[in-house]
């Protein structure tokens, strides 16, 4: 993929942020909901609502492959890219959700959270730390899914596979199919894991260093889980118990203190951490662009 066109298709992003013209859902949603009436089987709607709009956008890459010096390809790449880094408006909602927890407006910022995310919670948090263990991690998964695979699939494999991407997480947002959250599992196996491994270099190395180890052998985590477990210590959040057991003096090793030592970081801080690890990531694809 040309490096000329993810730069570009950032900084479109940004400039347009979440409600630009190509953030536009619609239009594949009504594909796919066409697709339903006609398939039964998740894996069949899943595979044809993803593949065909793949397939068109390779043959339009193809198409114009050498004319015009390239120009209308560049453009189907960063129109492709601008696709895949979605339409939801993750910083408003993030600061909108933190503004009222700061207000002390819980039951608002619960609210807010759940029309906000994609795939909101299915029932109501116990207490406020459950609330605010879920929020973080949600917004984390959601911050991460905006740009991060975007970017691991579009350097890697091109900007179809970025828009591919896109295509397979807006199929399953809404489906129950084991198959269909699985091939999500798989696709964000590796770039969950690299950026847990940012995570560490962002944040604070010497307290999340286990906590990485143990996330990234651990086949099983799901992306949200994988990254919570990390992005915490990495931001002097909890850490887990056995390490507080064996690392706390005495007489913090009771439940009361343990609470304290566990306190989950802010989800401004969260933000802050993934515009670290973005900021470390186009450095690197840069290195990477200059060695090859």
């Amino acid at each position: 993929m040309s490096f000329g066109a993810l730069m570009t298709a950032i900084a479109l992003y940004y400039f347009w942020g979440a409600e630009g013209p190509l953030h536009n859902p619609r239009p594949i949603a009504a594909w796919q909901a066409w697709v339903s009436e006609r398939f039964t089987q998740s894996w069949q709607v899943l595979l044809v609502t993803v593949l065909a709009p793949v397939l068109v956008a390779f043959w339009l890459l193809s198409a114009f492959d050498g004319i015009l010096f390239g120009l209308p390809q560049f453009g189907i790449s960063v129109a492709l890219l601008l696709y895949a880094f979605g339409w939801w408006d993750f910083h408003t909602a993030l600061n909108r959700y933190a503004a009222q927890c700061e207000r002390g407006d819980a039951q608002g910022a619960w609210m807010t959270l759940n029309a906000a995310l994609s795939s909101p919670p299915v029932s109501e948090p116990a207490d406020a730390n459950e609330a605010h263990s879920f929020a973080f991690r949600a917004l984390l998964l959601e911050g991460y899914q905006r740009w991060f695979p975007v970017v691991f699939y579009g350097v890697l494999l091109g900007p179809v596979a970025a828009f591919g991407y896109r295509l397979v997480l807006q199929s399953t947002t809404s489906s129950t199919a084991a198959g269909d959250s699985r091939v999500v599992y798989i696709l964000d196996f590796v770039p969950a894991r690299l950026l847990a491994a940012s995570f560490a270099l962002a944040g604070d190395l010497m307290r999340c260093r286990s906590a990485l180890q143990r996330a990234i052998t651990d086949s099983s985590l799901a992306a949200d889980k994988l990254l919570q477990s990390v992005a915490e210590p990495a931001l002097g959040g909890p850490v887990p118990v056995e390490e507080v057991a064996l690392s706390a003096p005495d007489h913090l090793q009771n439940a009361g203190d343990l609470g304290a030592i566990e306190l989950l970081p802010s989800v401004q801080d969260m933000q802050s951490l993934l515009r670290r690890c973005a900021a470390l990531w186009v450095v690197v694809v840069s290195l990477l662009v200059i060695v090859a």
